[in-house]
């Protein structure tokens, strides 16, 4: 009876301590960069230059500018550098010249997690245990405790074992102890996965799922330093906001790399913006309470920069007019001589050097600055709609498949008129792009198969697809791109308005003379948003715009839509929108909500509810029957599934893994081509058709990742 109680009371710690949220809160050995530099070998200019920051422990910071920068770049030469430090396997990165250094303390001072767009797990191992096995040292510290225990247990009370069973306690306790499996499933839940995914083997996941396998023990892991690149890119709406608040609760420091304006201003109070060298590297803003007040803070610094400038060309001003003045004079000659000097000296410390023009985007129009220069909002314009009559398209009683494929939905009535804007909403796998590609016609998706999709004679479509990039042609310049696809119905369209929108959209004069097969997917995705926003149309169609670009390029987007037909009082256009970014959204101030969910599909004439963002994994939307009670709806169509469709899902999951070989084999090869135009150098043409190689194993990915999301989505998400 004594020894069990003298038992009891070692364990008494373990079964009263809440499950530990410390974080390390050291203030010294974490990681910094000091006077970091790099530059492709053989590349005239540096990819960064001289950066210096440290970072503090417990901070969020998030890490923005145009893609191409090097943010991803950088990102990964940290990651590098902690794993040598801690002695952990990975896989050489291509080649750079570096110089300064990036300061990293080694894992047994400080954990480091993260999260890449492309992170795959293809572990045999169940989605639970995979999550389990993430959190180091685990089962070792287990087994250690339990064997502890065991001695306490067989009366064993000496010193040496209680401290020791105390020790073991607290290390248990603070990577999740017993708790850890509930806590796992409730991270996998927060994610949109289910209660039984937790036993399915982590290869039976595919497209957006594996990256969420990532997150999850990223999450779990508890790092002391999370870095995240493009967490949010393949989450539902439910996931990312469960996302933004898990995030916003952690104690460590977190580094984020998201053009999702929500999880920016949710999660970070710190933003390190990333500029190429000739514009002056890092430049931090710290603790601003959101993305729009760190343009704001931009803009201020501009205009200070602006106003001291002016004061030195004015001083500069003064003393040359002395010189004119008196430079002749024998008199006044050595004064003369001294102003030129302070002139020279001004010159060579940078005090004349224009601050340049500001480009900045997404200012809120409620922003009152006092200074005598106001930056306009950038945005890209769209051409004027040709008219069309009031109804553009119409689905009549259609029944929508894909080829030779059962009817997936059926007696669908839609109507689409000049100045609706509808936004269809659901859960993966819900069934918007089906929808959406039988509205489109797209020439290798669903179909209308029965009833009938009628076009007005005058109706123009304009679409774009988060695939569409790779349908560029890899052998033409962007300019040359543009002008083939939209000079078909604009003959007028200039290579300088090319250019201009091509500028709006980020896309440096540089990329601009390259080969579209050289480029970055985000450079890639820029050169079909121009062909879009150029091409006049009265339909325009809009698949998940935003992912693979950055915040400035969907924002100038977001402003040109948001301007389109404005205060138009015959309005000749319509925008049909499938989109998870809630920032991108909202500016749109759609006027029709259209919800698929549960194999129904329901168009409503309203604005946005916040119950339409919080839409769960099952394809439920919280809180919608409650609302939809208490409010008169206009219903337009509900269909359900067929048996069939859910039988053919059966087969997918051979295919996904067929095709999780086929894109790790062809970007294993894009890596190997990747550090081969490195070594290559100066040799435009070795390095022309190594790109073009890399550039068709690009389309390639980019086809078998668009056939793994049409069987996602047969899953129903997974």
């Amino acid at each position: 009876m004594r020894n069990a109680f003298i038992f009891l009371l070692a364990l008494f710690p373990l079964l009263v301590r809440p499950l530990s949220q410390v974080i390390s809160k050291r203030t010294t050995n974490f990681i910094s960069l000091d006077h970091f530099s790099a530059t492709i070998p053989g590349a005239a200019l540096p990819l960064f230059s001289d950066l210096s920051f440290e970072f503090s422990p417990g901070k969020k910071y998030a890490l923005v500018g145009p893609n191409g920068c090097g943010k991803s770049t950088l990102v990964k030469q940290i990651v590098q550098r902690y794993n040598e430090a801690s002695s952990i396997p990975s896989q050489p990165l291509p080649p750079l010249v570096t110089d300064g250094g990036i300061q990293v303390p080694p894992s047994s001072k400080h954990q480091l997690g993260y999260v890449s767009q492309s992170s795959v797990s293809l572990s045999d191992k169940s989605l639970l245990e995979e999550c389990i096995s993430s959190v180091r040292d685990y089962d070792k510290i287990k087994l250690e405790l339990e064997a502890v225990q065991q001695r306490v247990a067989d009366g064993d009370f000496e010193d040496e074992t209680l401290n020791e069973l105390g020790r073991l306690e607290d290390l248990f306790d603070q990577i999740g102890g017993y708790n850890l499996e509930k806590n796992i499933m409730t991270v996998l839940k927060g994610l949109s996965f289910k209660d039984e995914d937790a036993q399915k083997p982590c290869t039976s996941f595919s497209g957006g799922w594996q990256m969420r396998i990532s997150l999850c023990k990223l999450l779990i892991s508890r790092p002391s330093f999370m870095i995240l690149d493009e967490p949010s890119n393949h989450l539902d709406s439910a996931a990312r906001t469960w996302l933004q608040n898990r995030l916003s609760e952690y104690e460590g420091c977190i580094l984020l790399i998201s053009h999702d304006v929500n999880l920016v201003n949710k999660v970070t109070d710190n933003i390190i913006e990333f500029n190429p060298p000739s514009v002056g590297g890092l430049a931090v803003y710290k603790n601003v309470k959101s993305y729009e007040d760190y343009l704001e803070e931009k803009e201020r610094r501009y205009l200070a920069k602006l106003a001291e400038w002016e004061r030195n060309q004015a001083e500069a001003d003064r003393l040359q007019a002395f010189v004119d003045r008196f430079g002749a004079s024998a008199t006044k000659a050595k004064a003369a001589q001294s102003k030129l000097k302070a002139i020279e000296r001004m010159r060579k410390d940078g005090m004349l050097d224009h601050p340049g023009e500001l480009n900045i985007v997404g200012v809120t129009e409620g922003a009152q600055l006092e200074e005598k220069r106001k930056v306009v909002r950038t945005k890209v314009k769209f051409p004027t709609p040709p008219p069309a009559g009031e109804v553009l398209m119409e689905l009549n009683n259609a029944g929508i498949a894909y080829k030779d494929d059962a009817v997936l939905l059926d007696g669908v009535n839609l109507s689409i008129e000049a100045g609706m804007r509808v936004i269809i909403r659901g859960a993966n796998g819900a069934g918007k792009s089906t929808l959406l590609q039988a509205l489109t016609d797209a020439e290798d998706g669903a179909k209308v198969v029965k009833g009938d999709r009628w076009l007005s004679p005058g109706a123009k479509l304009n679409i774009f697809q988060q695939d569409l990039a790779q349908n560029l042609n890899p052998n033409v310049t962007p300019v040359e791109s543009v002008a083939e696809i939209v000079r078909e119905y604009d003959i007028g369209i200039s290579d300088t308005t090319i250019r201009s929108v091509l500028g709006q959209l980020s896309l440096s004069s540089t990329a601009q003379q390259q080969k579209i097969g050289t480029l970055s997917g985000g450079e890639k995705a820029r050169v079909a948003l121009a062909s879009f926003i150029l091409k006049p149309a009265n339909i325009l169609v809009l698949d998940e715009p935003s992912n693979h670009v950055d915040i400035g390029t969907i924002q100038a987007l977001a402003n040109g839509l948001a301007d389109f037909e404005k205060g138009s009082k015959n309005k000749a256009a319509a925008v049909i929108l499938v989109s998870h970014d809630r920032d991108f959204v909202e500016r749109l101030h759609c006027t029709h909500v259209c919800m698929v969910e549960e194999g129904r599909v329901k168009l409503e004439e309203r604005l946005l509810r916040e119950s339409d963002w919080e839409v769960e994994a099952d394809g439920r939307v919280e809180g919608v029957a409650e609302v939809a009670a208490a409010e008169e709806e206009k219903e337009i169509v509900e269909v359900a599934l067929t048996d069939e469709e859910r039988k053919k899902r059966f087969n997918a999951p051979k295919r996904i893994k067929k095709i999780e070989g086929l894109v790790e084999k062809k970007e294993g090869r894009m890596q190997e081509l990747e550090g081969l135009m490195i070594e290559m150098g100066s040799d435009v043409g070795k390095v022309t058709a190594l790109g073009e190689e890399s550039g068709k194993l690009g389309e390639e990915v980019e086809e078998l990742m668009a056939e793994w999301e049409e069987l996602e989505e047969l899953l129903g998400g997974k």
